[in-house]
């Protein structure tokens, strides 16, 4: 009976250290790589609101990391259309970082979709993506609007 306890007591430790306690970063790298928010600030508008130029957009998102930006990790964004099939612009490189907090504006001089635009970022550290954004897929934006994405981590 003590052996089946140990036994039990043994694997509910090695499931524990596994399954974690859910709030580990899911990043492959340092905090400076963990982007664990930021979804309430993606936005994306057709035409250019300054502009109002037929076919133009802007695109706005920001990484929140779990600590400062650093000088070894790379920070982009890439946009797709909005169901996510077409890739429209890549490898776009922040507007600025300030902490922790990483912002990309990128405007469509034409071209911009009608609809909305679906965002992906990326991390990368030591020439590996240490932490993509969101973990699978993209993020939809819909033309018009502003945050709300709850899976920007």
């Amino acid at each position: 009976m003590k052996r089946l306890f140990a036994v039990l007591v043994a694997a509910l430790a090695a499931a524990a250290l596994v399954t974690g306690s859910g709030t580990a970063g899911d990043a492959k790298g340092p905090p400076c790589t963990n982007v664990i928010g930021g979804g309430d600030t993606l936005g994306y508008a057709s035409p250019n609101p300054t502009t109002g130029t037929s076919g133009s957009g802007v695109v706005e998102a920001t990484f929140i990391l779990a600590a400062p930006a650093c000088s070894e990790a790379t920070y982009t964004l890439s946009v797709y259309s909005f169901d996510g099939s077409t890739l429209l612009v890549s490898d776009i490189q922040p507007t600025s970082i300030s902490g922790d907090t990483v912002f990309f504006h990128y405007e469509f001089p034409s071209g911009a979709p009608s609809d909305g635009v679906c965002l992906v970022g990326t991390v990368s550290w030591k020439n590996h993506v240490s932490d993509p954004v969101p973990d699978t897929g993209c993020a939809p934006v819909e033309n018009g609007s502003a945050g709300g994405y709850s899976g920007w981590t």
